[in-house]
């Protein structure tokens, strides 16, 4: 099979499963990294395969170079549901392509999965609207869809898309109202929305581990495929 070059040059990381059902691509937070979302895949499941791409801005530019694991953000906040037009877009722009990116090279019966955490999530949520027909679904985590100045989402039917939004309802970062919007929105444009309730998300995505795993198993399922499987949860042995 050949391959065209690619059209996004954003670092990541893959972590590959033997027996992969299913990939997932795996959106950081604010100040995170590649490795952030590996105990979250961890827990999704062996059967799992992860590709999780890094923000190409560093949280601090100016000690770029100087300080190890800085974090990296995908875009700067205006306020609380506003993102700063130009630079979310530019990160928008950036996972738009890997995406396509990460489908070309994948057979086409194996459903791809966008999971996001916090800014992440911001991302994720608003993918739902731009590439729907490249993906098996969305998991926002801590998140929703932002309203951008003199921007829409340029796909208005999502045909049915499963979208999952998990929600922390203790963490005042991150409104009920935002996520109800979100929740509202995605549904007029045809998407198959689910909120979930989950304390203490806000402050780890391990929270969401098994709402997430979960879901995405019964959506692999649906879809005619092999059930994901379920690693041990060690809080539990």
């Amino acid at each position: 099979m050949s391959w065209n070059m690619p059209q996004s040059m954003l670092i990541y990381q893959e972590l590959p499963a033997a027996q992969s059902v299913a990939t997932v691509i795996g959106l950081h937070a604010e100040a995170g990294d590649v490795d952030q979302l590996l105990p979250l895949a961890g827990r999704l499941g062996p059967a799992c395969q992860l590709i999780a791409p890094q923000a190409a801005r560093p949280t601090n530019p100016a000690t770029q170079g100087y300080v190890e694991n800085q974090g990296y953000l995908w875009f700067f906040i205006q306020e609380i549901g506003h993102p700063e037009p130009a630079t979310f877009g530019e990160s928008l722009w950036l996972l738009d392509r890997f995406i396509c990116d990460v489908r070309e090279r994948q057979s086409g019966d194996r459903p791809l999965f966008l999971v996001g955490y916090e800014q992440g999530a911001v991302l994720a949520a608003t993918l739902a609207m731009v590439v729907p027909e490249l993906l098996a679904g969305v998991v926002a985590i801590s998140g929703y869809s932002p309203e951008i100045p003199g921007w829409s989402a340029p796909v208005d039917d999502l045909r049915g898309l499963p979208v999952l939004l998990v929600h922390d309802p203790g963490d005042p970062a991150m409104p009920l109202e935002l996520v109800e919007r979100t929740a509202a929105g995605l549904t007029v444009r045809h998407a198959s929305v689910e909120v979930r309730q989950v304390p203490g998300v806000g402050r780890d995505p391990l929270a969401a581990a098994d709402v997430t795993r979960d879901w995405m198993t019964g959506h692999v399922a649906a879809r005619g495929g092999s059930p994901v499987a379920v690693s041990p949860d060690p809080a539990r042995a």
